[in-house]
């Protein structure tokens, strides 16, 4: 045990003597293994986050077009927005009685944030509870995700304003201010980096919905015309930007509820027969899709999975490079340190000593570059994690 501990004490002091070298190698293998391991973790990540979402909600009702996009849009808040569906297609689910049918609307953001335009029913689905403050209880109010809450510095009695569409469209919806009444708990999902709302309160966003003081009692600048009781504004007619107590009355929409957008539609049957039923009825019409999220995600893994085939291949070649590399280096040290193996033969040290030796460094390099690389990985796993990158 003396002899092993000589021997590595020997094999330390030549490294810390050949400082720079040793680091060379060191650097080269810990890329080598860090790179295999990093995009194995990662990927392995990504696979667990998209299917456990997926898996939990078995059915997303969205207008013809790209299932993918639909999905992403639906439950990760990310993509472009999918063509709208009607109203009336999620009122037609709902008196089917299939299960439970919560509708999403995904249109728009509040300081880059999504805002998700939906009912009470999803926090139960998703079973994200309230950290402070209260649900959504009248028009115009708004929780935050955690993240959201966390980075954008809000809380319960604060104010958040919606994105404007476009600052050179004078014509466009102005901001609408949305009032925070609670933070949810952090869930560790897409959920943690939302503005929650009303779907009512979206379609203000949308001009769907507004309020504006009374035109029977307005001035006649603000009035173009009066039939009875039916009085026609102005494009003067200054609208509100926020709800509150006193003018939330005045709020009204134009045009037939039936017809008002939604982006998607989350159903949760009650029986795998009712929902395959309700799948097939919707897929049969021209201009509506009903998909399985964990059919279609799990094609998305597969893809990025063939890539991560091609990218192993690539990363044996590196590992091979590597060891090849490594193979020359002992070639080369046993050359270069002719006279030292000579020396040590000379004060008594054997033959396979100097071999131990060697291999004892070689180990010790090897050892510290995996140790490395492992360090490296959970590390850049953990701010990926926190960062919500994925």
């Amino acid at each position: 045990m003396k002899m092993v501990l000589k021997i590595f004490k020997l094999a330390l002091s030549y490294l810390k003597y050949n400082r720079l070298m040793s680091c060379v190698i060191i650097v080269c293998i810990t890329i080598s293994i860090f790179l295999p391991l990093f995009t194995i973790r990662i990927s392995n990540l990504a696979r667990a986050i998209l299917t456990e979402r997926a898996q939990q909600t078995p059915l997303v009702v969205g207008r013809k077009g790209s299932p993918l996009q639909l999905v992403l849009n639906t439950l990760y808040f990310k993509s472009d927005t999918p063509d709208v569906l009607k109203f009336r297609v999620y009122k037609d689910i709902v008196r089917k009685k299939t299960g439970v049918v919560v509708p999403v609307y995904n249109r728009h953001t509040a300081r880059n944030y999504p805002i998700i335009g939906t009912t009470l029913q999803y926090f139960k689905v998703r079973g994200l509870e309230i950290r402070s403050g209260t649900m959504l209880q009248i028009l115009g109010d708004a929780v935050l995700g955690y993240n959201a809450a966390k980075n954008l510095k809000l809380k319960q009695g604060d104010i958040l304003i919606s994105d404007t569409k476009s600052l050179y469209n004078i014509s466009s919806m102005y901001p609408l201010q949305m009032n925070i009444t609670g933070v949810l708990e952090k869930s560790n999902s897409p959920d943690d980096n939302v503005v929650f709302v009303d779907f009512k309160t979206a379609w203000v966003m949308d001009g769907i919905c507004h309020g504006h003081k009374d035109l029977r009692k307005a001035e006649a600048l603000d009035v173009l015309a009066r039939e009875k009781d039916n009085v026609v504004g102005s494009p003067s007619v200054y609208e509100f930007t926020k709800i509150t107590p006193e003018n939330i009355d005045s709020f009204h929409f134009h045009g037939d509820e039936s017809e008002f957008p939604l982006t998607g539609i989350i159903v949760i049957p009650e029986t795998e027969k009712k929902g395959t039923i309700l799948k097939a009825n919707l897929n049969l019409t021209e201009t509506l899709q009903a998909v399985a999220p964990g059919s279609v995600i799990g094609q998305l893994i597969d893809l990025v999975f063939n890539i991560r085939k091609i990218m192993s291949a690539y990363f044996l070649l590196v590992f091979i490079s590597t060891a090849l590399f490594l193979f020359l280096i002992v070639v080369l040290s046993l050359q270069i340190r002719k006279n030292e193996r000579q020396i040590m033969q000379m004060v008594g040290g054997g033959r396979n000593t100097i071999f131990i030796l060697l291999f004892t460094q070689l180990f010790t390099i090897v050892a510290i570059s995996f140790v490395v690389s492992i360090v490296l990985v959970n590390l850049l796993v953990l701010i990926i994690k926190h960062l919500q990158f994925i």
